[in-house]
């Protein structure tokens, strides 16, 4: 192999060697996220569907902004399902910066509602803790890596999302 050939192979190796680094630290950013849930609003309701949001801000801490281009997210009360969140709107998270998104979600009235009377019931009478769960998927790009189906999988006790929500826990302060 002449000199032209171990330069080339050389060259090469670095480019695969700084790809594979820039891949794995994008990766490593796009987990770099804190959320804080602000409000929870009920948007009203009719022919049996309920329309509510939740405002959640977003910390970027990554030096680059991150797309969340959709998500398809189920929503669950004590394992049976409550609502469906979902949206092909796409928004950005700055880099190093917040953004508030409000999440809109559309539930059957009847079985949301039956499902949160028999949850807090139970945690009243038989002291068993309520859990609320969101499970599903999003499409996040981060830099020229799109991620197709992110998995999305978050449980709180209704004691923590009621506290977080009154409470406004925060995030840490982007430096």
């Amino acid at each position: 192999m002449g000199i032209f050939g171990k330069i080339a192979l050389f060259g090469g190796l670095v480019a695969a060697g700084g790809v594979g680094y820039y891949l794995y630290k994008q990766s490593v950013l796009a987990q770099s996220i804190c959320y804080n849930i602000l409000t929870l609003t009920y948007l009203g309701g009719e022919q049996g569907v309920t329309t509510f949001s939740a405002a959640v801000e977003f910390n970027n801490y990554a030096e680059f902004p991150i797309d969340l281009v959709d998500y398809n997210i189920d929503a669950f009360v004590d394992n049976a399902y409550v609502a469906k969140i979902q949206s092909d709107k796409s928004y950005v998270l700055p880099a190093k910066g917040k953004k508030v998104i409000d999440f809109v979600a559309q539930a059957d009235t009847s079985s949301a509602l039956s499902q949160i009377v028999v949850s807090g019931l139970e945690q009243l009478f038989q002291k068993q803790e309520s859990y609320f769960k969101l499970k599903g998927t999003a499409t996040i790009k981060v830099g020229i890596v799109k991620i197709k189906n992110y998995p999305i999988d978050m449980v709180w006790s209704a004691k923590e999302l009621v506290s977080g929500v009154k409470n406004g826990d925060g995030c840490p302060a982007i430096v």
